[in-house]
């Protein structure tokens, strides 16, 4: 096993295995041994960075954790295929929904496994879409991997062990603290190829987890959103400061040409399938040939904001493009 290298469970925990610093040696002793039990299970193991199954980019960043627990399906850590991180607000918006249902679907087609921190909103919503759309998802816990945070999520944490894994630098059985979550986001980050940012307020612990993708020479992509929405000011902000604006799947994986698999942008069912009563109207009057956005206001009737909030749901659906200051149908 591997802590059979170590003397004693003194060397042990002097040598950053994340046992609580209050306890006294009787008590390491006690967790050391509730850790052996655990690790007889078939469902837990131990990567400590040296091990052939750490993964190998969680050991190019700067700060890697010395051992991770995993529990679930270990395969989709070692297999070569693209890994993208998802996150976003934990009180996401229908704007923040459309993004998952548009962007996740087509990345899952293209073999992309997505990597989260099971949270509420953006982070939990992208993890069941994947799933959903029989893709896997690796999640990053802020507590245990045994321990199950928020409860609320227990379905989807089953979930994602059926055909993903779960991970943590914490002990099994570690409750959740306010500090850790921070410390989580440059696991996230570290375990992906880019990461894309979702809906985000102007402080945000998603600009946490890109900051951590910046400092890892990791890509970062960010939806971009509505200047007078308070969920898309840190999104804009990371474009606005380099971030790649991500419109539709295409622009993630033309950054990745090595892992493409598919050359669809949208699910090969009618688009239109998906399309609520005033996205159908306002595509329709573009396939028309009306590209004009005074003239798509003034035959769909809507106010500007909405329509503005239409013409981009449909952008990142794929099935319109922007050519200078007009709109195009796709399809």
């Amino acid at each position: 096993m591997v802590f059979d290298q170590y003397a004693s469970v003194k060397e042990l925990t002097e040598n950053k295995l994340k046992l609580p610093f209050n306890l006294n040696l009787c008590d390491y002793e006690k967790e050391l041994s509730r850790l052996d039990c655990r690790l007889t299970g078939e469902d837990l193991a131990v990567y400590e960075i040296i091990d052939e199954e750490y993964p190998e980019l969680l050991k190019q960043i700067p700060d890697p954790p010395r051992f991770i627990f995993v529990k679930g399906n270990r395969e989709v850590l070692s297999e070569k295929n693209l890994k993208i991180a998802v996150v976003g607000s934990r009180k996401c918006t229908n704007y923040g929904r459309f993004v998952i249902d548009a962007i996740i679907p087509n990345l899952v087609e293209n073999n992309v496994s997505i990597v989260s921190g099971l949270a509420f909103g953006i982070d939990g919503l992208a993890h069941r879409k994947a799933l959903e759309s029989n893709g896997k998802a690796i999640a990053v816990l802020g507590c245990g991997v045994d321990y199950i945070y928020p409860k609320s999520n227990v379905d989807l944490y089953n979930q994602v062990l059926k055909s993903g894994c779960i991970i943590s630098e914490y002990l099994p059985w570690t409750k959740p603290m306010n500090y850790f979550f921070p410390r989580r986001n440059r696991i996230i980050s570290g375990l992906s190829e880019a990461v894309l940012i979702i809906e985000a307020a102007s402080k945000s612990g998603s600009l946490i987890t890109a900051r951590c993708a910046l400092e890892q020479n990791r890509d970062v992509f960010a939806i971009p959103g509505p200047i007078n929405a308070y969920l898309s000011q840190g999104t804009n902000h990371l474009i606005q400061n380099g971030a790649k604006l991500i419109l539709k799947t295409e622009d993630i994986l033309e950054e990745f040409p090595m892992y493409r698999k598919t050359e669809n942008t949208f699910n090969s069912k009618n688009p239109e399938d998906d399309f609520t009563v005033e996205e159908r109207s306002v595509f329709q009057i573009i396939r028309s040939g009306i590209s004009d956005f005074d003239d798509i206001l003034k035959q769909s009737g809507l106010d500007i904001s909405s329509l503005n909030y239409h013409l981009t749901i449909l952008t990142l659906k794929g099935v319109i493009d922007v050519v200078g200051s007009k709109y195009e149908s796709k399809i």
